[in-house]
């Protein structure tokens, strides 16, 4: 009986004692990349001999601001030497890896967020085996 008693007040214990959940304390759970973005750098490393990289700072002709929004949508835009540009899609997180799906095109990328800095990394390597490094770097507003 008391080994019984014993029992049945260690597991009011341990489940009086947990750390609630988002879903018990009303709180949904938002995903980090959640917010508005906007991009401070970009950087595009090859892997040639010798290696290159160049680093393009944001400023009023090179500029990018996502949108991730909390039902799965994302918007962007911005300017480039080329013109404005602008777009929407849907995204999905999973396992460091953002999958962005527009009109025209799937992209996965490799993300890393720490604090409000979001880095997006992809890489790829050419049809002469060169293989170059993408990364964008943002700031959440």
């Amino acid at each position: 009986m008391m080994k019984n008693l014993f029992k049945i007040l260690l597991l009011s214990l341990l489940i009086f004692s947990c750390d609630k959940s988002p879903t018990e304390n009303n709180s949904p759970y938002i995903n980090p990349i959640v917010g508005v973005w906007e991009m401070s750098q970009s950087k595009y490393i090859t892997d040639t001999s010798p290696p290159q990289e160049i680093i393009l700072l944001s400023d009023e002709n090179f500029n990018q601001i996502i949108v991730f929004n909390s039902d799965g949508t994302f918007s962007y835009e911005g300017e480039n030497p080329s013109g404005d540009f602008n777009g929407n899609g849907t995204w999905s997180t999973n396992s460091g890896k953002l999958t962005t799906i527009t009109e025209d095109e799937t992209d996965i990328s490799d993300y890393l967020i720490t604090g409000n800095t979001l880095l997006f990394t992809s890489t790829n390597v050419n049809d002469e085996g060169i293989t170059s490094t993408t990364e964008v770097t943002y700031i959440k507003s």
